[in-house]
């Protein structure tokens, strides 16, 4: 069987398990059939630009981005340069009308700030993730930031701070709350921050945090925090005494029916009896 005998529906099947860039790098080329199959808009709704050359990305972009910005609806952006030719486009928000998913794997504070208002711009952008490849200053200033990101209902951060104890995250503007039902945080938290930082997440789902720790600042806790929605809470807690522990857990996480904690630190938090009393005194669901 010769491949131009292949019906179309075939290459489409095919299509759909390979990524788009190596579909185009594998097939864009050959013949003029081809072409047309992959400007079809139904595979141009996700693109992940891998760590491709400087030389290779200018042809992908003249060739497909620019060609067809209004219909993506998902962008993962993986390497460094291309994520500062494609963001710092003075108009990338006027571009990619249709972007519901932005996934920006290495991005630093200072481009993150430029980007702001254009991501602010992006009516239907839903899901953001960010991972930043340098340290960073101001953590209270990204989530300020976030927070005032209207449609957005999944965020995924993933940082390193310059100083663990130096980075808190106070309290933002009052009137400002965000829609956002999925938190994951990849770094380092304090206690006092998580608890600054659910106060203006009403609507939060699903909550998950990969470095927790305690703060010796006195944890001023909102007595009106109602985190009706919050049913999944994942932890990965360091250098938090139990008695620390059990304080979050009164205050924060009465409606969790799903909770998963991992700690090396305190010998308490194998207590049944402990656990059997909170669960049933302050997580009855």
């Amino acid at each position: 069987l010769l491949l131009e005998h292949v019906p179309n529906e075939i290459f489409f099947e095919i299509f759909e398990y390979m990524e788009f860039y190596e579909v185009y790098y594998g097939f864009y080329h050959l013949n003029k059939r081809f072409k047309n199959l992959i400007m079809d808009s139904k595979f141009l709704s996700k693109i992940n630009i891998p760590y491709i050359s400087k030389l290779n990305f200018e042809l992908f972009y003249q060739n497909i981005i620019i060609k067809n910005e209004h219909h993506i609806k998902i962008l993962i952006l993986s390497n460094i340069f291309i994520n500062d030719i494609i963001l710092s486009s003075f108009d990338f928000s006027l571009k990619f009308i249709n972007l519901k998913i932005l996934i920006i794997n290495h991005i630093n504070e200072n481009i993150f700030d430029k980007i702001f208002d254009e991501l602010k711009c992006l009516y239907g952008l839903n899901s953001l993730t960010i991972k930043f490849n340098e340290s960073i200053e101001n953590l209270n200033k990204i989530f300020s930031k976030i927070i005032s990101l209207s449609k957005l209902k999944y965020f995924k951060i993933k940082y390193q701070t310059i100083n663990d104890q130096n980075q808190s995250i106070n309290y933002f503007n009052k009137y400002n709350y965000s829609k956002i039902e999925y938190l994951i945080i990849e770094g380092n938290l304090s206690t006092n921050s998580l608890n600054n930082l659910l106060y203006y997440f009403p609507k939060l789902h699903h909550l998950s945090i990969n470095y927790l720790f305690y703060s010796h600042h006195d944890i001023q806790l909102y007595s009106s925090i109602q985190l009706k929605k919050l049913k999944y809470v994942s932890l990965k807690i360091y250098l938090i005494k139990f008695n620390q522990f059990e304080k979050i857990i009164k205050n924060l996480f009465y409606h969790v029916e799903i909770f998963k904690i991992s700690t090396h630190y305190d010998e308490k938090y194998l207590d049944a009896k402990k656990w059997e009393y909170l669960i049933t005194s302050y997580m009855p669901k």
